[in-house]
């Protein structure tokens, strides 16, 4: 697989991830106490502790292929497709400008990703 398959697999991997966790924790009342520890072993803020255990194993193999001036900002890939996502799996109103914002970052790693 190209590297850039891999950060894709990366970016994918770290969105599951926060969106398993937003699960986990919908309508919870956490506090740093023992709540916290507790809900970190419900199934669906484990499902998020796996996908991110594997999408480092996936980044660590890029990074072994790639400089990090060039795979790291990719990783901001995962920005968009987790708003897009908090719209679409929890409803979340996303206003205008978060949009806006997440159009410069694709355009960002647009030109960071383009080998001059």
């Amino acid at each position: 697989m190209s590297s850039f398959g891999l950060i894709l697999m990366a970016v994918v991997l770290g969105t599951l991830g926060q969106l398993f966790f937003k699960a986990g924790t919908h309508g919870a009342k956490l506090a740093f106490d023992f709540s916290m520890v507790k809900i970190f072993f419900t199934p669906y803020v484990m499902a998020g502790v796996l996908c991110y255990l594997v999408s480092t194993a996936v980044f660590l193999k890029v990074l072994s292929q790639e400089e990090l001036s060039y795979a790291y900002p990719m990783i901001s890939l995962t920005y968009p497709f987790v708003l897009l996502f908090s719209w679409l799996v929890f409803k979340e109103p996303i206003p205008l400008l978060r949009w806006i914002g997440v159009a410069f970052i694709i355009i960002g790693v647009y030109f960071v990703g383009k080998k001059v």
